[in-house]
């Protein structure tokens, strides 16, 4: 939960451009440009995707982030990360819509979900949710298969009867289900992640045995991604995602792997959470009048609504990549590690700034390297 390492950036380069590809399709959803189970698709592979990630501190039982410090250090990060750019984004609709204080009030008070934000209150409730299931998950000392079994075994169950009877979740002036599924599959792939690792890496695949596998994880995605729509299961479905993640992170040298990979694909997918947010700004209140209707038959003005509202949101999203996101992640992170720091003695962490070593002066901490610059150090 410190940070990303440079052996980390090799194995979530794909992810990144995996996001961005989620991102993308959720945009041309709402230009028309894809059918409109497009962008539903998208949003259950962007929670599959958030719980892998997020589930990852939580695989080891004996990770920190089963304390309550690093339970609250999760919930600071998480905080940081997300509240810092709804804010902006919902405060900067409610200027440019004309909605006003309404807007505010039913997106960040009531959370009620309006248009794509219906997905943030999902994933809200998740981050509540992960450190319980985690820790249910660890108290009986489980091994990782039984774990990963119960885990889709659940993700199955509360698929077919976690109706709206039992919880629902405002969105659009109405009410859905909590799809929990997704997220539970993508928990059940973090826990998997290690072994499936561990395999890849002891050279028993080759390139044609990887790529052979890459073709089929494909292939299963394909007719999940096709099925859906027709009455597949959003389990099965996000059971295809989970696969896929797999494979991105153990093999990151198949075409697959490698096409996700690319440069302007990954700079999409980093600010894809401000990419999500921002698209509905271009495309329900600037290029909305151009966009044909869903029914309508294919043509150029849903390939300019498209390619504007992208420009756009890319430009939007960059900016304020910069200026919210990242400011607010980095003092998320800050919080949380001087929280850390402050529950150890001082006669056990003679690594931080506030100590000093008889032989070399301050040291500095190891977790300084990302604290931007000019920030005080933790005491």
């Amino acid at each position: 939960m410190n940070g990303k390492n440079s052996s980390d950036l090799h194995w979530l380069a794909p992810l990144d451009g995996l996001r961005a590809v989620a991102a993308i399709t959720v945009l041309a959803d709402h230009t028309h440009l894809l059918p409109a189970y497009a962008g539903s698709i998208a949003v259950m592979l962007f929670f599959t995707l958030s719980a892998f990630l997020l589930t990852r501190p939580f695989v080891d039982s004996n990770s920190t982030a089963y304390s309550w410090r690093g339970a609250a250090s999760y919930f600071i990060r998480r905080a940081f990360r997300i509240y810092p750019m709804l804010i902006v984004f919902v405060c900067s609709l409610a200027l440019l819509s004309g909605g006003g204080k309404a807007v505010v009030y039913r997106n960040l008070i009531h959370f009620k979900g309006d248009g794509h934000l219906w997905s943030v209150t999902q994933e809200l409730l998740f981050y509540v949710l992960l450190p319980v299931i985690a820790l249910l998950l660890r108290a009986p000392r489980l091994h990782s298969a039984i774990v990963i079994a119960v885990l889709i075994i659940g993700a199955a169950l509360v698929d077919k009867f976690l109706t709206t009877d039992l919880v629902s979740l405002p969105a659009n002036g109405s009410f859905q289900p909590f799809y929990l599924s997704p997220f539970l599959i993508g928990m059940a792939s973090a826990f998997a992640a290690p072994r499936a690792k561990a395999l890849a890496e002891t050279h028993l695949f080759g390139r044609r045995l990887s790529n052979a596998i890459a073709i089929g994880v494909a292939v299963f995605v394909g007719e999940s991604v096709y099925m859906y729509p027709l009455g597949g299961s959003t389990s099965h479905l996000s059971l295809s995602f989970g696969v896929l993640l797999l494979l991105l992170w153990t093999q990151p040298t198949n075409f697959l792997s490698r096409a996700l990979s690319i440069r302007s694909l990954r700079l999409i997918g980093v600010a894809g959470f401000s990419f999500y947010l921002w698209h509905w700004i271009p495309v329900t209140l600037w290029v909305s009048p151009w966009i044909p209707p869903a029914d309508a038959p294919l043509s150029w003005l849903h390939v300019f609504a498209f390619g504007f509202s992208l420009i756009c949101t890319v430009v939007l999203s960059s900016i304020t990549l910069r200026l919210v996101e990242k400011p607010g992640i980095a003092l998320g992170a800050y919080i949380a590690e001087w929280l850390n720091a402050a529950s150890i003695p001082a006669a056990l962490r003679p690594n931080y700034p506030s100590e000093k070593r008889a032989d070399s002066g301050a040291c500095p901490s190891p977790l300084q390297n990302d604290r931007p610059r000019g920030w005080p150090s933790a005491r």
